[in-house]
C-alpha cells in the first residue's frame, strides 16, 4: 500500500472519531434548554439592576459583584449542559 492509499483508508476513521466526539442530543435537552432561559433572564435582571442604579437598594458593591459572577457562572453552567455555545461577550459584568 502506497502513501496515497494508506491516507485514503485513514479518512473513514477520522470522520469516525470526529463523530464520536460531537454531542448527541439527550432526552433531558429541553429542559436543560429551559433552566438556561431562567438563568439569562436572572443575569439580564442583575445587569439591568446594576446600569440602573437599584442595586443600591438591595446590595453592596461587593454582594452585587458575588451576585453578578453567579448569576454568569449558573449561567454558563446551564449552557454547558443543554449544549449551547456562548459568546464572548455574554458574561460582562
Amino acid at each position: 500500500m502506497d502513501v496515497r492509499e494508506h491516507a485514503v483508508a485513514l479518512i473513514p476513521r477520522a470522520l469516525l472519531a470526529l463523530s464520536m466526539s460531537e454531542r448527541h442530543p439527550g432526552p433531558y435537552d429541553g429542559i436543560a434548554r429551559k433552566w438556561l432561559a431562567l438563568a439569562e433572564r436572572r443575569r439580564t435582571h442583575v445587569v439591568e439592576l446594576r446600569d440602573s442604579g437599584r442595586w443600591k437598594h438591595y446590595y453592596t458593591p461587593e454582594q452585587l459583584r458575588e451576585v453578578m459572577r453567579e448569576a454568569v457562572h449558573s449561567r454558563d453552567r446551564w449552557a454547558k449542559i443543554a449544549g449551547v455555545v456562548m459568546g464572548e461577550g455574554d458574561g460582562l459584568i
